[in-house]
């Protein structure tokens, strides 16, 4: 806005001084030989354009200067037109105007426009950042003085007297000879050695001597089977069981309720010595006899089944009840021919026909299966 105030100053001094210069060129006039008539209006013209056409009719500084421009070149004419007429007596033609009155002129003093400065431009600061609020230190914790431990007195603990040995609970044991047809129905406790067994077809009887007297340990298949001990209970073996006294036919028996009333003193010995199979003959009928050999084949019967086992001396005739069938361990080699089995059983005769019966589980053993 500055620049174009200074700028509009400076025409309106280059204006003034163009009208200046064609004022003097018509004073002139006077003093010159001219021709006969003299034309005052393309004077006027020549400086009208050569000023006042030439600034802005803009603005209000543009307008006002016209407008003094214009004024100071009507009343430059009369005077430059009575300046010629003077000088020269020069008759003065004027273009058709309308009769002007020549004004006063008064020397206005040169007008130089109020520049105002624009409003200095105030800086617009940006916006001045809070501080983050500063952390509040946590409190220090004093440590408080810990307090000194005080000994504990020192216990001093009294020797626990060892016992020599560890005793053994005594368990009151009934002699087989005292158990009599009095006491069925009571529930005792015994041991015997086995010198038998026998299987039927709901479980398995073993035959117990303490020496007083013989009683039968009868074992159903529930008991037989939840009897960890069982393995180890065959001929030869001490047994102690505990059970409610009954009697079969005469016979007087002890039932355990469960296989823990049964227990094994002393394992199985060894069995009976091996035998070749071509050695055996119905001499033996009632003897336990160990033979072993290769499946030949199996008959299946509803009751039972005939294994065929032989080895190089001959072959015989192998008998097993169903129930003791379906626990004898890896029963399925007894099906397989040649696989390689162990038995121990008692020899029978039956319709001229030597058999080997073995009467437990464990006395059936498959050693290997094709």
């Amino acid at each position: 806005m500055q620049r174009i105030n200074l700028d509009l100053r400076a025409r309106i001094v280059r204006g003034t001084a163009t009208l200046l210069r064609i004022a003097a060129d018509l004073v002139s006039i006077g003093t010159s030989p001219l021709p006969k008539r003299v034309t005052i209006t393309p004077l006027w013209l020549r400086a009208r354009g050569a000023v006042v056409d030439r600034l802005p009719p803009t603005g209000p500084y543009g307008r006002k200067t016209c407008a003094m421009l214009r004024g100071v070149l009507h009343a430059l004419m009369p005077l430059a037109a009575a300046s010629i007429s003077a000088g020269c007596g020069a008759t003065m033609v004027a273009s058709p105007s309308p009769q002007m009155v020549l004004p006063t002129l008064t020397a206005t003093a040169e007008i130089t426009p109020t520049v105002t400065d624009p409003p200095p431009v105030t800086a617009t600061f940006a916006p001045t950042e809070t501080p983050a609020p500063t952390e509040t230190p946590a409190p220090t914790v004093t440590p408080q003085p810990e307090a000194s431990p005080t000994a504990l007195p020192t216990v001093t603990a009294s020797p626990i007297p060892t016992p020599d040995h560890t005793p053994t609970p005594i368990v009151q044991l009934t002699p087989i000879q005292s158990i009599t047809h009095d006491t069925i129905g009571q529930v005792l406790t015994l041991e015997g050695d086995v010198v038998d067994t026998a299987s039927f077809s709901a479980g398995f009887k073993y035959t117990l001597d303490d020496g007083t007297a013989q009683i039968a340990l009868l074992m159903w298949h529930n008991v037989f089977d939840d009897c960890w001990d069982i393995a180890k209970i065959n001929r030869g073996a001490r047994v102690r069981v505990t059970g409610q006294v009954t009697q079969y036919e005469g016979q007087l028996e002890i039932q355990p309720r469960f296989g823990a009333q049964v227990k094994a003193i002393r394992p199985t010995p060894e069995g009976p010595p091996e035998r070749e199979i071509g050695s055996l003959t119905g001499a033996d009928a009632g003897d336990l006899v160990t033979i072993q050999g290769e499946v030949l084949r199996t008959e299946g019967l509803s009751a039972a089944v005939k294994v065929f086992v032989a080895d190089e001396s001959g072959q015989i005739l192998v008998f097993v009840w169903r129930n003791v069938l379906d626990r004898i361990v890896d029963n399925a080699g007894l099906g397989t021919p040649g696989s390689k089995v162990r038995i121990v059983g008692r020899m029978q005769v039956y319709r001229s026909n030597l058999e080997v019966v073995p009467t437990l589980p464990h006395d059936v053993t498959v050693l290997a299966v094709p």
